[in-house]
């Protein structure tokens, strides 16, 4: 062959011949590393114990009631929203004085599982979009909540490495009165993010803060949801974006406060409509978890 030849033969050129055998080399390096250190880039869907939703919270409470029906959006937002699995209900505070206007906390949950490109819908980009304008950010609150009702779960807290807290469900309200659910890794800690509000005439103030129940943690952003539900050696993946809006409220304090009243009487219920992750890691939940069917092959070994 001559030289022109072998120059128009891009095979023929060592700088190519050099790069084709590291990109063979590095294939070969990931699909070791992939297998070494059990990676998993793909996430199953996961779903909680009897497929139930988020519609199936509680319409009321000790404090809190359900005002008005569930929106329900249009199959254009659902589109948009990325699920169906969704809850938009108005509750309202029980114990308000006679010739007050009603407290009102507009609770929205949306559950999503085994899409590891999800980008959480969030209020920051979702509420500009839809043609409000933001106010000030009051970052990540702590919100308050009475722990006096929780017990340590000792066998979960053996599995996370980490306290594991459980809660009684309310012999009034719930469809399980009596049974103790487990509360998310770090639900102490829980925070949520709050921004301002308003139209595009600078009215109708209404504060809104959010947080993330995710592969059994807790995240207050979108940032700390992927860094969590995505974790390369977990084979599930989900995430519930529990969030409370309001315009009965005056200030970011304030919101905070109700939401860890709200709380207080619906995590339990809230950790129904999502996976036990505590079963997850040991195994034994769902019934063809792949560590569970590796320890049976093992077994059968």
């Amino acid at each position: 062959m001559s030289t022109s030849a072998r120059s128009r033969n891009p095979l023929a050129r060592p700088a190519v011949i050099v790069a084709g055998l590291l990109m063979v080399a590095g294939a070969v390096g990931m699909s070791a590393a992939i297998a070494r250190y059990d990676l998993h880039l793909r996430k199953l869907p996961i779903y909680p114990e009897g497929g139930r939703v988020t519609g199936t919270l509680p319409v009321e409470t000790a404090s809190w009631q359900r005002f008005g029906t569930d929106r329900v959006e249009s199959v254009e937002i659902v589109e948009v929203l990325g699920t169906d699995n969704y809850l938009n209900r108005m509750y309202s505070l029980k114990d308000t004085p006679e010739g007050e206007p009603p407290v009102l906390i507009d609770l929205h949950l949306a559950y999503y599982t085994g899409k590891i490109d999800t980008v959480p819908h969030i209020p920051e980009r979702c509420f500009v979009g839809g043609g409000l304008m933001i106010g000030d950010m009051h970052g990540e609150l702590l919100v308050p909540l009475d722990q006096s009702r929780w017990v340590v779960d000792d066998e979960a807290t053996e599995i996370a490495a980490r306290d594991i807290y459980t809660v009684r469900l309310p012999n009034r309200y719930s469809d399980r009165p009596g049974t103790r659910m487990r509360l998310p890794e770090g639900a102490e800690e829980t925070r949520i993010r709050v921004s301002e509000f308003t139209n595009q005439s600078g009215r109708g103030q209404m504060f809104v803060g959010y947080f993330f129940i995710t592969n059994g943690g807790i995240a207050a952003s979108a940032e700390d949801v992927r860094a969590r539900s995505f974790d390369l050696q977990q084979d599930y993946a989900y995430y519930l974006k529990v969030q409370f809006t309001s315009a009965s409220v005056t200030s970011a304090d304030e919101l905070t406060t109700l939401a860890g009243s709200m709380l207080d009487e619906l995590y339990g219920e809230i950790m129904r409509v999502v996976p036990d992750w505590i079963e997850v890691r040991a195994g034994r939940y769902p019934p063809d978890n792949p560590s569970q069917v590796a320890t049976a092959a093992d077994d059968d070994a």
